[in-house]
């Protein structure tokens, strides 16, 4: 098994912020659910810092606030250049808690966010919660899009990376062992089955897991439960909170203004039909919201080294067009 990534504030790439970590804003059955604050190093004392949410990816399965290698440079980047507060939160696993559970994180999260005290409490600074920023990449996507669906109206811009909104598509309840795969999906080919109904079988009745063991142990897991359709029975296949799609196509659906989706052509993990079949409903249900999806040759992550010179995909182009509503 790879080693998992070193704390991603022993990245290069996180030099610019200093880390405050372990700050609870919830508890499931008595496990607290931590997030972490990512503060840019030259933010002014007394100032009114926006706000960018970051949902960690891992399939609703695995992923960690503070060991998530799968932060893009031009989000980073953007908090810098405007001195962002970056808030990083945890939030229920599966197949321990199903997505009631993640959908009630979120939403207490968004309450917690939205309360000033609560998130200037750590800082000499008051955070300007209207000016705030949702992304996610891959299951952080599905994390964002139903944050946007609960608060449209606190939270200004949505960013979508290759996010797994679509879990009603039969890619996530469907063996995918005999796919033509590249990338991340030849990698996990080999995982067997048998990782999936094994560690089922240990799972103490009434777990909770919020964040990936140090050790990486879930990500076998994860891998396993993609390669053999396994993935929508492990977080939740008859659960309604599962599907956020359902709640789009019900019409009459309030989101924030502008939602931009990035998304690879090739990817394997995460269909590209899923992000155009959210355009798809957005546009014919919540009109009101601008929807812009782009696509380029890559895998799942495709762009987490591009930064905002990036030509792969119109990335400077795209955050000035967040930057007119996040920042207004």
């Amino acid at each position: 098994m790879a080693t998992p990534p070193p704390p991603a504030e022993d990245h290069p790439r996180f030099t610019p912020f200093l880390r405050l970590p372990d700050i609870p804003y919830w508890s499931v059955r008595s496990e607290p659910v931590n997030m972490d604050m990512w503060i840019p190093r030259n933010i002014r004392a007394n100032s009114h810092p926006p706000v960018l949410v970051n949902w960690h990816g891992g399939g609703l399965m695995s992923g960690v606030r503070d060991r998530d290698e799968w932060w893009q440079q031009y989000m980073l980047d953007l908090a810098v250049q405007h001195n962002a507060l970056v808030l990083a939160p945890d939030y229920p696993l599966a197949p321990e808690s199903k997505t009631p559970e993640m959908l009630a994180s979120i939403e207490r999260f968004l309450a917690w966010l939205l309360d000033e005290h609560a998130v200037s409490a750590p800082l000499r600074l008051t955070a300007d919660t209207a000016k705030l920023l949702v992304m996610g990449g891959s299951a952080g996507g599905w994390c964002a899009l139903w944050a946007g669906i609960k608060r449209p109206e606190a939270i200004c811009t949505l960013l979508l990376q290759y996010p797994m909104v679509d879990i009603a598509d039969e890619h996530y309840g469907k063996s995918q062992v005999r796919t033509p795969t590249t990338g991340w999906f030849e990698m996990l080919k080999a995982l067997p089955e048998s990782i999936v109904d094994e560690y089922l079988a240990k799972m103490q009745p009434g777990a909770v897991r919020v964040t990936e063991p140090g050790t990486g142990q879930t990500f076998p897991l994860t891998g396993a439960a993609f390669v053999h359709g396994r993935v929508a029975e492990l977080v939740g296949q008859d659960c309604e909170e599962t599907y956020p799609f359902r709640a789009l196509e019900k019409g009459g659906v309030r989101l924030p203004g502008r939602i931009w989706v990035a998304h690879g052509q090739d990817d394997y993990v995460v269909p590209v039909r899923g992000s155009e079949r959210l355009v798809e409903l957005v546009e014919k249900n919540a009109s009101a919201t601008k929807i812009v999806l782009d696509t380029a040759s890559g895998d799942h992550g495709f762009d987490v080294d591009m930064d905002r010179s990036s030509t792969a995909l119109p990335i400077d182009e795209r955050l000035r067009w967040v930057e007119e509503a996040w920042l207004a």
